[in-house]
């Protein structure tokens, strides 16, 4: 029977919203569409490559736009690398641009080709990576270095974007696009029904072919497949089925969709026979896609081994990847105020439990969901209290539907006395009873018929069904021996299952009537004891579950019967119960959860044996505990105790046991998770001593030699320090006595960053006022005579030199009269920590050598001597300087049997991450000697001992701009098309194409709304024909010069054929310059500045001849704008270098200053003066930039100085990289006469713009 495509799809759409319907509060959105619909990214590609949708193919083309990025002007050696292979970067970009474009028929040869590219690639990659560094290693000379250096950079570059491309190859979503059979498992909780929903809503709106049902609905007892066709009765057959959705996916150009949600909740046993036939018929459909979703653990019973070979599995994550963002949309929408610290046991990465969390308080005033909140957060009975008061909320309705009185539910899941009867009658006391987690089916229906003394059987089926469809109770299954199963009911959370039964089992075996009787309660025969009972080998015990519950409850019931730092159950066990493995799990297990009056002395004499006397796993285990608890303000076990424990050791004691530790975190460690909740959720509205706990955690974050983490936790310290920056303020002080030089490096940065953003901000009244005691303690503490903590580090005078200059700028008498000639260089006041090089053994320095490794001893140190040459090893005065360096290092405590087996680790795992890559984690001996070297830089540089060319300089080792600058806002208008009316072929495209016209450009009445005039000082254009290869590039560069000299720049400009090569000079460019430094700072543009630090103006000669027949001084022409390129190669987080601002000469003619993280400046009194705007085009690879100052400012300016303001606009025709290259021996003359060039000149006056070419104005 035919029946229409379209017919079909309102069909589908029918069948879709019945089954949405169904769905209950499983989905949100289709019982309130308002409600928080948070979408998981990885789990939306891979739908979308199974439905070959738009969103898979641009990321594909998102990914060949990065690599062709990436690859676009590659360095001689990866030309070299490649040249007369098959497999390329371009194979690559190539092969990404024909998989967007396939269909599911094409696919797979295309697929293959892709993953078989990346390979070759990237191992090709990977040895030239290993080439250069030993090139850069045998390097004779500081030129040959810097050159393998770049080479390095572009290298890494291309690596880490074909690594992207590689991680997507290797990912499940990637075989979707050939295997079109998709398994989504996943917890209870997590989420899958919603998914499937959501996503099957948003398919129907854009007209995708999509089925979805439920498996619950489907008929048992026959093949499930079978069964839907049955009951929906769109086909006779699977198969029929299956042509009708081919002929929908192929009209739709991509996959129509069948899925089906909770397998597990259908007949079971006919899923597990069906599963493969299903995949084998789905392989003849192209361009059909089936999705099956079941919640674990039914997936080991329904998914066989056969099975499992022809789906693809991907599982349903839950919020794990984007819980704070989930909390914050949550919490709004149910109007609970922001929680006070971050909330970070997993059950708030569940979906589900998130939303129950929210209705159970959605009702409570506002300081009442504060107060739940916090207790929540606290520990074991907060989150206890949830799910009970969940079981109250859901099991009212459940009650009125029954007729049964208040809180039954929760008498049926807890127990409760019968009539006349001793014993707890309940589906928990009936699991304590079997010492199990879980009951049949048939028990469940008994407890419920008894205490609500139905004798009909239905009334109790109908009354579990309910529990089971709310949530309250799960179905699932029991393994046993010889791999039988049975189904059985339990809790939906182990842990509230766990707690019930252990309530129960204390209730009834633990006799608290004496200190003997209670130890004798947990002896092996006993029923608490049984629970503690050893498996075979003694690792753990017989059930964890339930005896980390009985160690919680424990307390509780012994509140009144033992003293209170005698409650820790550990102790009550018989000692050969108290083996080391089985109560680290219970015990640690438990931490998160207990409340905090059950820590006692006892809770810190276990937690030092497992500290103390076990391996490094189960220490870095407690660790991640106890910063996880630290995070909870007011906790026994504080983030400042833990500093203070911290605090206490030596450095190397320290490093060995807490960097160590923080090395060795994975992504999903505490430490992430508490870094993200700063990044994403901090506010204002966070209580000061959640504040404090979390600078303190973060602060001591600061030691490792893992060069990301200390980035994040500095980017952390920042953003707090903007909302509060007392708090930082205050702790930077304390850890200038901490013995680690990387941590009060660090917290100073913090603080100079605050300050550089925020002390001409208006929102930075805050700041403002605590910058001026902030500089005075500094200058107290490390300036003045005999100061207490006093140091010579160069960064960390910097620092705090930059914070007591900005707050002399707030508040001009911050600093005493008496202490302002010791907050200035040169700072030859200070103590030397290098004893003179004569006093030193050096043989006793040569033990600590291998901390020195080649290129940071030849490049680094020879940084510090004048007239050395590379590799000069007998020079005196680095001979010296070296020896003091390793004598520096040994008396900081690095030793060679201490960390020498270590660091031969992390270098062997460093590799491919060689030389400066940001990513890498430095050896400890690394980090020793560059607490030395900055050390020594500093004594250096006050004693004006560093090579000349370093004295202005801002070192060039710092290795983070604390200012955190982020990407410039984005050009918000439409660019000029210069394609229009030019050639389209190659060679008259070069010769003959138009000129553009970027007039408009030149001069804005408004921009993104902000009116001005604007007038341009600096810009730059590229762009692409959207239909073929044509490119252009254009600079439009502003220069201010005297009127009488503007005809002779106007003929030079028309007359030299090329003005490259310099002929016009180019902005200036800072490279060791933090953002929020420009303007104010001396540092910004030193080279134009005077002894007093006054500032003069950029004036440079155009078209000088020098060196050329006819020699003759240029046109001098002053450059209005200045480009900032930091050079923080030591960083990932300095994501953004070659931004442009006004000259310093035009900053300090107008006093402008800087806002928070904008590139934007300022008058004083708040107007805008400056806007620069970015525009990216190609997929990101075209980039255009633009500087503008307001006009009556320019205007100003050009009165003052007599002065006029020209354009000299110009650029080349030119073509995309590989058609450029494929072209040269046809295009070589144009290029050789300069005819792709075009060129025109404009003068600024207030009536208009005008043409100056030949003709002068």
């Amino acid at each position: 029977m035919y029946v229409s495509n379209m017919t079909l799809l309102d069909e589908f759409s029918q069948i879709n919203k019945s089954q949405i319907r169904s769905a209950g509060p499983r989905y949100t959105p289709g019982m309130d569409p308002d409600g928080p619909n948070i979408q998981i990214r990885s789990l939306v590609l891979a739908l979308a490559a199974l439905g070959f949708e738009d969103a898979f193919k641009q990321h594909l083309d998102d990914l060949g736009s990065a690599l062709h990025e990436a690859r676009l002007y590659p360095p001689q050696p990866v030309t070299g690398a490649f040249r007369g292979r098959k497999f390329t970067p371009e194979f690559i970009e190539s092969t990404l641009h024909s998989l967007s474009l396939c269909t599911a028929d094409n696919a797979k040869g295309l697929s293959k080709e892709l993953q078989l590219s990346v390979h070759h690639v990237t191992c090709q990659l990977l040895r030239l990576q290993d080439r250069l560094f030993n090139r850069r290693r045998a390097g004779k000379s500081e030129k040959v270095r810097q050159a393998v250096d770049s080479n390095l950079a572009s290298v890494r570059h291309l690596t880490a974007t074909v690594s992207d491309i590689q991680d997507l190859c290797e990912a499940p979503t990637f075989s979707l696009l050939t295997t079109n059979t998709l398994f989504l498992d996943g917890d209870w909780g997590t989420g899958k029904t919603h998914f499937l929903c959501d996503f099957t809503n948003r398919r129907m709106g854009d007209g995708k072919p999509t089925l979805l049902y439920l498996a619950q609905h489907l008929a048992r007892g026959k093949n499930p497949v079978q069964a839907l066709c049955d009951q929906t009765g769109l086909a006779e057959t699977p198969a029929e089925l299956l042509d009708r959705l081919q002929g929908l996916g192929q009209a739709s150009g991509g996959r129509a969709l069948l899925i089906i949600d909770g397998i597990n909740e259908g007949d079971r046993d006919e899923w597990r026979s069906a599963l493969e036939s299903i995949a084998r018929l789905a392989r003849k459909y192209s361009h059909v896609g089936i999705v099956l979703s079941c919640r674990r653990p039914f997936d080991q019973h329904i998914l066989t081994e056969q099975a499992t070979s022809k789906w693809v599995r991907v599982s349903h994550p839950g919020f794990a990847d984007v819980e704070f963002d989930a909390q914050v949309e949550y919490f709004t929408y149910y109007d609970i105020p922001a929680p006070q610290m971050p909330l970070l046991t997993p059950e708030f990465s569940r979906p589900l439990f998130l939303k129950l969390f929210c209705l159970t308080i959605r009702e409570l005033a506002k300081s009442g969901k504060r107060h739940y909140l916090r207790e929540v957060a606290s520990g074991q009975k907060g989150m206890t209290r949830v799910l009970e008061d969940f079981v109250r909320a859901i099991g009212s309705k459940i009650e009125d539907e029954f007729g049964l009185r208040r809180n039954r539910c929760w008498e049926i899941l807890k127990g409760i006395k019968m009539a006349g009867g001793k014993r707890l009658v309940g589906i928990a006391p009936a699991m304590a009873e079997g010492a199990r987690d879980h009951l049949s089916r048939e028990e469940c229906l008994a407890i419920i018929g008894q205490i609500n003394r139905w004798s009909s059987g239905e009334q109790s089926e109908a009354f579990l069904q309910r529990l089971l469809a709310d949530g309250l109770l799960m179905d699932g299954v029991h393994w046993q021996d010889a791999g039988v199963y049975e189904d059985v009911i339990h809790f939906p959370y182990q842990r509230f299952s766990d707690h019930l039964i252990a309530r129960h089992l204390l209730d009834q075996h633990l006799d608290t009537s004496t200190e003997l009787s209670i130890r004798k309660s947990f002896y092996g025969r006993r029923p608490l004891g049984r629970i503690f009972q050893l498996r075979p080998g003694g690792y753990s015990y017989n059930m964890p579950g339930l005896a980390s519950a009985i160690m919680l409850e424990f307390q509780e019931r012994v509140r009144r019967h033992l003293p209170q730092d005698e409650r820790e159950l550990v102790f009550y066990l018989p000692r050969d119960r108290r083996r080391v493995e089985p109560v680290r799990d219970v015990f640690l297990d438990g931490l998160y959860w207990r409340s905090a009056n059950s820590f006692t002395e006892r809770t810190d004499h276990v937690l030092s044996v497992l500290l103390e006397k076990s391996n490094e796993s189960t220490r870095n285990e407690v660790l991640e505990i106890l910063v996880g608890l630290a995070t909870r303000p007011g906790h026994p076990y504080s983030a400042e105790r833990l500093r203070t424990y911290l605090e206490q050791m030596q450095m190397p004691e320290r490093d060995l046991f807490w960097s160590e530790y923080l090395r060795s975190a994975d992504d999903t460690s505490v430490i992430f998770r508490l870094l993200e909740w700063v990044e994403r959720a901090f506010s204002e509205n966070i209580s000061e001593q959640a504040s404090n706990s979390t600078v303190s955690l973060l602060s001591m974050f600061l030691t490792t030699s893992r060069r990301l983490l200390p980035d994040r936790a500095t980017r952390g310290l920042y953003l707090i320090g903007l909302r509060q920056p007392k708090i930082l303020f205050e702790a930077s002080i304390k850890t200038l006595s901490f013995n680690d030089p990387y941590v009060p490096e660090r917290m100073l940065a913090a603080c100079y960053g605050v300050a550089m953003s925020r002390w001409a901000d208006p929102r930075g009244r805050v700041v403002r006022k605590a910058l001026p005691e902030l500089a005075c303690m500094l200058a107290q503490e490390m300036f003045v005579p005999a100061a207490p903590h006093s140091t010579r580090h160069v960064l960390m005078q910097d620092y705090a030199l930059g914070v007591i200059e900005l707050a002399q700028k707030v508040a001009p008498r911050s600093i005493p009269k008496d202490h302002l000639p010791y907050v200035k260089r040169p700072l030859e006041h200070l103590s030397v920590p290098f004893p003179p090089g004569a006093a030193i053994d050096e043989e006793e320095s040569e033990k600590v050598a291998s901390a020195l490794h080649m290129d940071f001893e030849n490049y680094t140190l020879g940084r510090l001597v004048e007239g050395r040459r590379n590799y000069d090893s007998q020079h005196a005065t680095y001979r010296t300087l070296r020896k003091q360096i390793l004598w520096r290092i040994a008396d900081l405590g690095y030793s060679e049997a201490s960390f020498g087996a270590i660091d031969r680790m992390i270098d062997r795992f460093a590799w491919p991450l060689r030389g400066d890559n940001p990513g890498k984690t430095d050896r400890y001996g690394k980090k020793y000697s560059w607490i030395s070297y900055f050390e020594m830089y500093g004594v250096r540089l006050d004693e004006k001992a560093l090579p000349e060319w370093r004295i202005e300089d801002r070192i060039a080792d710092a290795d983070i701009d604390p200012s955190f600058p982020v990407e410039p806002l984005r050009w918000g208008s439409r660019l000029p098309n210069p394609f229009e009316g030019s050639p389209t072929s190659a060679r008259p495209w070069l010769a003959d194409g138009l000129d553009p016209d970027y007039r408009e450009l030149l001069q804005r009445e408004e921009i993104d709304d902000l009116p001005g005039p604007w007038l341009l000082l600096e810009g730059f254009v590229e762009q692409a024909a959207p239909q073929d290869s044509r490119r252009i590039f254009t600079f439009l560069r502003g220069l201010i010069l005297e009127d009488a000299r503007i005809k002779e720049l106007l003929k030079a400009f028309d007359t030299e054929p090329y003005p490259g090569n310099m002929a016009i000079p180019t902005p200036g460019q800072d490279y060791y310059t933090y953002s929020g430094e420009i303007p104010w700072s001396y540092r910004f543009a030193p080279y134009l500045r005077t002894a007093t630090g006054s500032v003069a103006a950029d004036v440079r000669e155009a078209y000088e001849r020098i060196f050329r027949p006819g020699d003759s001084p240029g046109i001098p022409v002053e450059i209005p704008a200045y480009e900032f390129m930091w050079e923080g190669a030591h960083c990932a987080l300095n994501e953004v270098s070659g931004a442009l601002m006004p000259s310093p000469a035009l900053c300090s003619a107008f006093e402008l200053v800087n806002h928070e993280r904008e590139w934007d400046l300022y008058e004083s009194n708040g107007k805008r003066a400056t806007i620069y705007r970015v525009h990216r085009d190609g997929g990101g690879t075209l980039k255009s930039h633009f500087l503008y100052m307001r006009l009556d400012l320019v205007k100003l300016y050009l009165q003052r100085k007599a002065r006029s303001l020209a354009w000299l606009v110009w650029g080349e025709r030119t073509l995309q990289h590989q058609e450029f290259m494929a072209r040269q021996e046809e295009i070589s003359g144009v290029l050789a006469a300069h005819d792709h060039i075009h060129k025109q000149a404009y003068v600024w006056s207030e009536a208009n713009l005008k043409e100056a070419l030949s003709d002068s104005p």
